[in-house]
């Protein structure tokens, strides 16, 4: 019996059309798709009810569809729906609703899967080698990989039972980023501050953490056979330019089965060829101030700065003050931050600032979405009018606090998670008024993140951010609130904010402890800028 392809989605419509019609395509058909649909995290996703028509009028193969009645996130979709598939079937080829198959995929993942059936050292087959085109000079079409391909892959259930146990649980083979050894890439050292941050929604890179425990190899094919088409969408969504660019021209299909076979041992080539790929990408998919760091690099430097801040704090506290000299300035890092630090305290504006956006934003029973939520009074006064408010904050002590005193308590609060800083894992166009109040100082990529704030949300964004002011500001320039990266004087905003929309403003005035008056245009006492920026 043929293998079955086993598809996973969410609320990708367009995207999964096009996986479909190529699964459809295929030169060989399994005799069964299986399909695990996740639910939606918001009751207005009408996304997810789309996804689930569209699969309902599959009749061009077998399909079994295991509709999630709730959200239950990627990783937990992904993992518990493969340990059910393999209580039942020896083997399967996976694939996501934005994976994209050439014609021969399942063909070749077929033949591959069994070629490589009764050796125990292969985990997986694939059809993405991150790898430049092909290798050159290499003698079989496919290569023996020590990095985990999970854009189109196949395995088997007795792999899979042996790591089963540690996925459901959770559980790594590493601890820290030193840890973890660097042949299969120096990003995956990194990677595992990223399932730390957002454990719900990782599961390929703990598969390939614990292949690299094994020591386990992946038999892709040394070509394409598929391909990305999410990278302007969903977690990995609205990727740079350059990315996008990168991948068409480096990453062309080769629409061919497999013919000579590689024998599971380490080949020098594939690894110098993989680290080169990676080398190319990196520099593809950050800001070019960064291009020249590894990722690696860039967690031993989140690293440092997180010790950094830790020395400083400690000095801080056991050190008496005896010079008037200022301490030198250390760029603080952002996800160091916690507003628990401040549980008890309440910042007048932001108050002030969430009722300018209920009264002047926010329309009756429609939706919102709080970035960056802190300690959740916003999200209350959001609820006066709104028919459902959700909100994300990169900080889990904060959800943690909100869970155990907001969440249940107001019923139209709905959905609360943590985010990476930057991607919003919800649709385009998802919320009808977005607010981030007291944020923007805290990020760095400020263009990007407004970018996403824009993407999620219907009508605008409504912002507010100090407003730079003397008291306020060390000689050098720079905040004297430690957390804040910078703070702006409201032309400076206003040229970065004119960047992506038209901006309707607002400035709150007075004193830090209140009360304020509303302008529309800046005053000598104005405290926080406080800026609509309408969606084009």
């Amino acid at each position: 019996m043929l293998p079955p392809i086993v598809l996973f989605t969410y609320n990708r419509i367009n995207t999964l059309q096009r996986v479909l019609d190529a699964i459809q395509a295929q030169t060989k058909l399994p005799e069964k798709m299986i399909v695990f649909s996740d639910g939606a995290c918001l009751p207005t996703d009408n996304g997810v009810l789309e996804v689930r028509k569209i699969l309902r009028n599959i009749d061009w193969v077998d399909t079994e569809i295991i509709e999630r009645p709730k959200n239950i996130g990627c990783a937990s979709n992904i993992i518990d729906g493969l340990s059910d598939v393999f209580k039942s079937n020896s083997q399967a080829v996976i694939l996501e609703d934005d994976v994209l198959p050439a014609h021969h995929f399942y063909e070749s993942m077929v033949l591959m899967l069994e070629h490589y059936y009764t050796d125990e050292h292969v985990f997986a087959v694939g059809g993405y080698p991150s790898v430049s085109k092909t290798i050159a000079d290499y003698p079989c079409d496919v290569i023996m990989s020590p990095r985990f391909s999970c854009w189109g892959w196949g395995t088997w259930a007795d792999r899979w039972k042996r790591i089963e146990y540690d996925l459901v649980q959770r559980k790594l083979p590493y601890s820290t980023p030193d840890e973890i050894p660097t042949h299969a890439g120096e990003d995956i050292p990194a990677s595992i501050l990223q399932i730390k941050s957002h454990p719900d929604f990782y599961w390929d890179i703990p598969i390939a953490l614990h292949c690299l425990r094994n020591n386990w190899f992946h038999a892709i094919t040394n070509y394409y056979l598929t391909n990305n088409i999410g990278l302007m969408s969903g977690h990995h969504g609205h990727s740079r330019p350059e990315l996008i660019q990168f991948t068409q021209e480096n990453n062309a299909i080769e629409d061919k089965n497999p013919r000579k076979f590689s024998k599971p041992e380490a080949d020098p080539r594939v690894d110098s060829a993989i680290r080169a790929y990676l080398s190319a990408v990196n520099q593809a998919a950050i800001p070019s101030k960064d291009a020249s760091r590894t990722d690696r690099q860039i967690a031993q430097l989140a690293v440092s700065k997180v010790k950094e801040t830790i020395k400083r704090a400690y000095n801080f506290i056991k050190t008496p003050i005896k010079s008037n000299k200022p301490i030198p300035a250390i760029k603080p890092n952002p996800k160091d931050y916690s507003t628990i630090v401040g549980v008890g305290s309440v910042v007048p504006c932001q108050i002030e600032a969430y009722f300018l956006a209920l009264n002047q934003y926010l329309g009756e029973k429609e939706t919102a979405l709080d970035v960056g939520f802190g300690l959740g009074y916003g999200l209350n006064i959001l609820a006066i009018k709104a028919s459902s408010v959700s909100g994300v904050d990169v900080d889990p002590k904060t959800l943690e606090y909100c869970r155990n005193t907001i969440l249940g308590r107001n019923p139209r609060l709905d959905h609360l998670d943590i985010y990476d800083g930057y991607s919003l894992l919800f649709p385009d166009n998802h919320f009808d008024l977005v607010t981030c109040v007291d944020v923007l100082e805290h990020v760095e990529d400020y263009h990007h993140f407004l970018d996403e704030l824009l993407r999620v949300a219907r009508k605008g964004v409504f912002i507010s951010t100090p407003n730079r002011r003397p008291e306020y500001t060390n000689p050098d320039g720079t905040p004297k609130n430690y957390w804040h990266l910078r703070e702006w004087s409201f032309e400076e905003l206003d040229e970065i904010l004119k960047q992506h929309g038209k901006v309707d403003w607002n400035f709150l005035n007075g004193p830090f402890e209140g009360p304020f008056i509303h302008s529309k245009t800046i005053q000598k006492s104005t405290l926080t800028l406080s800026p609509f920026v309408v969606k084009q």
